[in-house]
């Protein structure tokens, strides 16, 4: 058992599931309850939470306690049952404390960015909890793909709208010297304002030097993940907005072979179509190299 987790005293495997351990030490630790599960991952566990004395106010609480966890935070007696899945999720002791960096950098860059508009606002963060966690505001709209599978795509004006809005929550980033990696359809929220950059927890620092570290192709991912994740730049992120762009433009994720946007987005501003086409271009020189540069695509 690391340092990091939790004691724990179950008696049945369902206790030991990320969730369980999560909501059991935020509601034991702190004032917040749970409500309902929004995710969990192999790092981390999200949870909708409220607070007695807010009244009528939801937040989000996001828990360093994903799948990795479970078979070093359960009871010795338990573990040759959480063989299996939970086993092959393990981290190896180098890989933990580097997950458990990335959550702390996530949280301490929320807190530095929370006051921006593009960013969810950080509420509280407890980095020393036997789960380390921090609580932001609930933003009740979703997803950007929440959003467009209930409301559709959005007119030629608020398409433009909403891309200089997410280019000026990445070109805030990428001034604070942090690229995102991970920019995609679930990653973006929407508030009433536009949308809103959320998920930190992959960003990569510039001054920072990463081990090599190639990632299985995604089809929201730029092909450098393959072999370059480690190196992922401002032309990374512009890639990655693109695909946010498409589906937002089309209301699919442009597969291989998928036809190009200016033939099935005739109603859109040709500006931005021709950015989006320029985002997603599999070579990082023929990107927009910064936000910057993009934005003054649509100025």
């Amino acid at each position: 058992m690391t340092a990091d987790t939790p004691a724990m005293h179950l008696e049945s495997l369902a206790g030991v599931s990320p969730t369980h351990v999560f909501r059991d030490v935020l509601e034991t630790t702190t004032a917040y309850k749970s409500r309902s599960v929004v995710s969990f991952t192999g790092w981390s566990t999200l949870l909708l939470v409220e607070r007695a004395d807010v009244p009528g106010a939801e937040f989000v609480a996001k828990g360093f306690f994903g799948y990795h966890s479970v078979i070093d935070a359960a009871p010795v007696e338990l573990r040759p049952e959480l063989h299996g899945y939970y086993w092959y999720r393990q981290l190896p002791e180098q890989a933990h404390r580097y997950a458990r960096d990335q959550f702390v950098q996530e949280a301490n860059l929320l807190s530095r960015l929370s006051g921006s508009p593009y960013f969810p606002r950080l509420v509280e963060m407890n980095l020393a909890a036997p789960v380390p966690h921090y609580v932001m505001d609930y933003l009740p709209l979703g997803s950007v793909r929440q959003w467009l599978a209930a409301h559709g795509a959005p007119s030629t004006n608020a398409a433009v709208a909403f891309a200089r809005r997410l280019l000026t929550g990445l070109a805030v980033l990428h001034d604070a010297g942090y690229v995102h990696r991970d920019i995609n359809a679930e990653n973006v929220l929407m508030a009433d304002d536009g949308p809103v950059i959320a998920d930190l927890g992959c960003v990569r620092a510039l001054t920072a030097a990463e081990p090599r570290s190639p990632k299985s192709a995604l089809i929201s991912w730029p092909p450098e993940y393959d072999a370059g994740y480690h190196e992922a730049d401002f032309a990374s992120d512009l890639y990655c907005f693109g695909m946010v762009m498409y589906e937002l433009l089309t209301g699919t994720m442009p597969r291989y072979g998928a036809p190009p946007l200016r033939s099935v987005a005739t109603e859109h501003d040709p500006r931005l179509v021709d950015l989006v086409e320029r985002c997603v271009q599999w070579r990082r020189d023929g990107r927009p190299q910064s936000a910057a540069a993009a934005l003054e695509a649509l100025s």
